[in-house]
């Protein structure tokens, strides 16, 4: 697994905030983006190393800074999870190597719009993968999809 850092692209999933900046959910698309001339939901994604796959949000207000925990679960251990983060952010993984969970502290771009996109690494699982977003401590998304390899059906 690697992890790509975008926070600067435009979203498709809208997160609305009042005055306290308590963070709501308006609207939902559960399905990850993959890469492709431009990023499409999908909720099956095939398996080609270095292909990029992940999720966009936009806040309705803006904001100086969040906290973004992202937990991402595959359905085996991969060969890697890729070099260590730099920066503010940081990465906990699973005993069990199944699940990572990355959390950073981040300045939206636009005071609204933030991203994270993953690229397939040769080693990665074939099969079901979960990718739960909080923002500031509160769930906002869970995304669940396949990564299938079309050599291995008939």
């Amino acid at each position: 697994m690697k992890l790509i850092p975008l926070f600067l692209l435009a979203g498709m999933l809208a997160v609305s905030g009042c005055a306290k900046k308590v963070l709501s959910l308006m609207k939902v698309d559960d399905r990850i983006l993959i890469a492709s001339s431009e990023f499409l939901p999908s909720e099956k994604i095939k398996y080609q190393v270095g292909k990029e796959y992940g999720w966009k949000m936009v806040l309705k207000n803006e904001v100086k800074t969040i906290k973004v925990t992202e937990t991402l679960t595959l359905p085996g251990a991969p060969k890697t999870w890729g070099p260590e983060p730099v920066g503010s952010r940081k990465r906990e993984i699973s005993s069990d190597l199944k699940t990572c969970i990355t959390t950073d502290v981040i300045n939206p771009a636009d005071g609204k719009t933030f991203s994270s996109y993953w690229s397939i690494a040769k080693g990665d699982p074939i099969g079901d993968y979960k990718v739960d977003v909080s923002i500031n401590g509160k769930h906002i998304q869970t995304f669940n999809f396949n990564i299938y390899d079309s050599s291995l059906t008939n």
